[in-house]
């Protein structure tokens, strides 16, 4: 039977060849060894337990990141990049907090013991997830897929026509209405009434919306593949900050660029791992820059041009190091939380954060006074009852899967929560290797991919809002724009994967 899967053009070289399973864990044993060695004389002794156990999470961890980054694992594996965000969350922003000595929230007690269990809590916990990852991923699934989605050019071409009439005009409304080309974001949040950001949900997959048409509509001529690949990215590297006006959000920026890069490496040709690398580094600058459009709107251009970002930042006392840690980094925040929970008035969510992230879509025109989520409690455990400013404030510290389950259910919770999340990958990574090349849902699965890949990095509210505001509108427009035929399911799990 031919093997019409997505995987099977580019992976089917990479299989031959590649270095058992076993070396990657040897190599990185040895990476990991060699890179304590050379730390630990620059680390403050009461860090050093924590740092062997760092070490000892980095060898968990490391393997499977070689995996992807040697091409056994496609790009867009949800294990693999699971993987790669949970290295740097759990072993890279740890080893810079002990470094640098560097803590944003309240230390109460020894840090160094603290930082200890939280990392020997993270090792017991991750190998748990690879336990369950394992046994999910396993086997073939039983029901074949009887209605794979393709859909007709001219229907989508319709829908999509449609949803560019409605959000085009809200987006330049927007704009102009608020001033935020010219005036920066600032007074942004401020100024837009209570509720309207829901409404403007249906805007948000305005980006996305014309990546899939341009893709949809492009001639198949592969010898064209990586011409049109490269042309659709370029046109949506332009045109995503100029709509990004309207939010101001760097987190949007890099939602819209993986999805791109998703449908692209599905649908065209597949993205080679220079390309990511290479964005990943690139982002770094472009951000920057981007605060500062934030900030100022189109005067602050000449600051760019001239080169002036650098010392722009510095005036407003922003550092790379307190930009990683703080806005990216949930060490501390894990650290804090697992702290707080030895006092007896520590608030236990019981479930409820779960709940809420569900809940909190619900419009604030419609439900006033609704809670402000995980964010709330975990600030007026900090500062004390009542302090969260909601909206207002100019920053709200967010948890991830160990400070959000410890928040629900103790410290406990994490191995629990990591147990249950491996397990869903497992399975969500099994059924994207039985699926169809031909199926149009591989233009949602990258969105998707990335929401649950983020859970090491955010809690259950973020991704949910990940998912209502990015994924929802599109998926729509795939399921009204498909016919649903019946196919047999296409065995082609790779021989690597096998697991």
């Amino acid at each position: 039977m031919e093997d019409t899967s997505y995987q099977s053009e580019q992976e089917g070289l990479v299989i031959r060849g590649q270095p058992r399973i076993a070396t990657y864990f040897v190599v990185s044993a040895v990476v990991s060894i060699l890179a304590g060695f050379c730390i630990l004389p620059f680390m403050d002794v009461k860090f050093v337990p924590a740092t062997v156990v760092t070490i000892l999470v980095s060898m968990a961890i490391l393997p499977n990141v070689l995996r992807w980054l040697s091409g056994s694992l496609d790009l867009y594996n949800p294990f693999a990049i699971s993987s790669v965000i949970g290295f740097m969350i759990f072993c890279v922003f740890p080893i810079m907090h002990m470094l640098l000595d560097f803590w944003y929230i309240r230390v109460d007690g020894d840090i160094g013991m603290q930082m200890l269990g939280l990392q020997s809590l993270t090792l017991v916990s991750y190998l748990i997830y690879l336990g369950t990852y394992s046994v999910g991923a396993r086997g073939t699934p039983k029901v074949a897929y009887k209605a794979p989605f393709h859909m007709r050019q001219s229907a989508w071409n319709g829908i999509a026509a449609i949803h560019f009439l409605i959000a085009v005009p809200i987006v330049i409304y927007f704009q102009v209405r608020f001033d935020l080309l010219t005036g920066g974001l600032k007074e942004l949040t401020k100024s837009i009434p209570l509720g309207i950001g829901t409404f403007l949900t249906i805007v948000d997959a305005l980006v996305i919306v014309i990546a899939i048409t341009m893709v949809v509509n492009v001639p198949k001529l592969k010898s064209m593949s990586k011409f049109k690949t490269y042309s659709i990215l370029v046109v949506v590297l332009c045109i995503a900050p100029a709509y990004l006006g309207l939010r101001g959000s760097r987190g949007i920026m890099v939602v819209y660029l993986v999805w791109t890069l998703g449908i692209l490496h599905y649908r065209l040709t597949p993205i080679p791992r220079w390309l990511v690398i290479t964005g990943m580094i690139l982002l770094v600058p472009f951000f920057a820059a981007y605060r500062v459009f934030k900030d100022e709107g189109v005067k602050g251009l000449p600051i760019i041009l001239q080169g002036e970002t650098s010392w722009y930042l510095k005036s407003k006392r922003i550092d790379t190091k307190s930009t990683l840690l703080t806005e990216i980094g949930r060490t501390d925040v894990a650290r804090f939380v697992i702290q707080e929970t030895f006092k007896p008035d520590f608030p236990y969510q019981y479930g409820n954060s779960y709940l809420m992230a569900f809940v909190s879509k619900v419009p604030r025109f419609i439900w006033f006074d609704k809670p402000w989520g995980l964010s709330q409690v975990l600030d007026d455990l900090e500062h004390g009852e009542g302090n969260y400013a909601g909206r207002l404030r100019k920053s709200a510290k967010v948890s991830n899967i160990i400070g959000e389950s410890t928040f629900n259910f103790g410290i406990f919770g994490v191995p629990v929560m990591f147990a249950v999340l491996g397990y869903f990958v497992g399975r969500y990574t099994r059924w994207i290797r039985h699926l169809s090349g031909d199926d149009d849902r591989l233009y949602l699965l990258p969105i998707f991919t990335y929401a649950v890949s983020m859970l090491f990095l955010s809690d259950s509210a973020n991704i949910v809002a990940i998912l209502f505001r990015f994924l929802l509108i599109p998926a729509i427009m795939v399921w009204l724009a498909s016919d649903h035929r019946s196919a047999s399911l296409q065995e082609y799990m790779p021989d690597y994967e096998q697991e």
